[in-house]
């Protein structure tokens, strides 16, 4: 007895969604005003870890970029959302985002920033700067031109109970370690002075070296050689002019 008949129904394109949360202080009339910057077509080489192997267009599309506080804090520090929707993503591209406008949320930082590390014929290569952790991205939803997907309304009640049973038990594992914390011995004054940037290790403001001083990550071969070239063929057009 045959088996019943598969359609296969092409999918031309998707559109990702992705949030991040981030714990922290910041300005966020800067941070909303720099993440526009990244909304459009850009080459997003210096806002990933580049994966020489398999990918060699860096060119990713940016169809919003939303910031705003959220509900939860702790110990009086801000929790902020990022949202950030495209048709593609790049290898650690929100995390580097991320990093660089907390950098101008603090102060430490120009929106200007953004414009020259999108520019890659001014800033061929990426300065080593640390990309903001892991654990807050979450792959918030994925959009299918022609698509709708129908969810149960017992799919939905299941989804609901587990989400919350999730919820009460990292509540619990935070009121275990905020004790922990509260019994701990107080710190100093001078550890209370610095500021916390990036993966959540703490520097003095006065020891920060802006991104285009610091030491940038070597050139890829291919890449490289696809830059020189570029710039004999322009310089070539020019005398020919």
């Amino acid at each position: 007895m045959p088996g019943p008949q598969v359609i296969w129904v092409p999918i031309t394109q998707t559109w990702p969604q992705l949030t991040y949360h981030r714990e922290g202080y910041g300005i966020l009339q800067a941070m909303e005003s720099a993440g526009r910057k990244f909304v459009g077509e850009h080459d997003f080489r210096n806002f990933c870890k580049m994966d020489a192997v398999n990918v060699h267009n860096y060119r990713r599309n940016v169809t919003s970029f939303e910031i705003f506080p959220s509900d939860v804090r702790y110990d009086g520090n801000q929790l902020w959302a990022f949202k950030i929707k495209g048709t593609a993503f790049l290898w650690h591209q929100v995390r580097c985002m991320v990093s660089v406008l907390f950098l101008i949320g603090q102060g430490l930082e120009s929106a200007d920033v953004i414009d020259a590390l999108l520019d890659t014929e001014r800033t061929m290569r990426k300065p080593q700067y640390a990309i903001a952790p892991e654990l807050p991205l979450v792959l918030h939803s994925c959009e299918f031109e022609s698509l709708k997907f129908i969810c149960s309304a017992d799919a939905r009640q299941a989804l609901h109970v587990h989400l919350a049973n999730q919820c009460r038990s990292y509540q619990l594992q935070a009121a275990i370690f905020h004790e922990a914390l509260l019994s701990c011995l107080p710190i100093s004054s001078a550890a209370e002075n610095q500021s916390s940037l990036n993966n959540g290790t703490s520097k003095k403001k006065a020891s920060y070296v802006r991104l285009m001083s610091q030491a940038t990550e070597q050139m890829i071969p291919w890449l490289k050689f696809y830059w020189l070239n570029s710039k004999d063929a322009m310089q070539c057009e020019m005398q020919h002019v």
